[in-house]
């Protein structure tokens, strides 16, 4: 197997393929200068909406799910 530095190169590919992902997500940061005639207002409304769901998904999806996967409790999201 090929192996980079004593790693394996799919461990060093998905590492690669991460940060090209963050490196985009950074990127969208700077959409709302595409719009520079929307409501000053509007843009941190939909910002705060934006990172409140971020947020919001992260909490439960890394957090509260891992969680109760290694207790005793369970939780049906259907």
């Amino acid at each position: 197997m090929l192996e980079i530095n004593s790693m394996p190169i799919e461990v060093v590919s998905k590492a690669v393929i991460a940060g090209i992902l963050a490196s985009l997500a950074c990127g969208l940061g700077a959409l709302p200068l595409l719009f520079p005639q929307m409501d000053v207002k509007r843009q941190r409304g939909l910002g705060y909406g934006l990172a409140g769901g971020l947020m919001f998904a992260a909490s439960v999806y890394n957090l509260i799910l891992p969680g109760l996967t290694i207790s005793e409790w369970s939780l049906s999201l259907a």
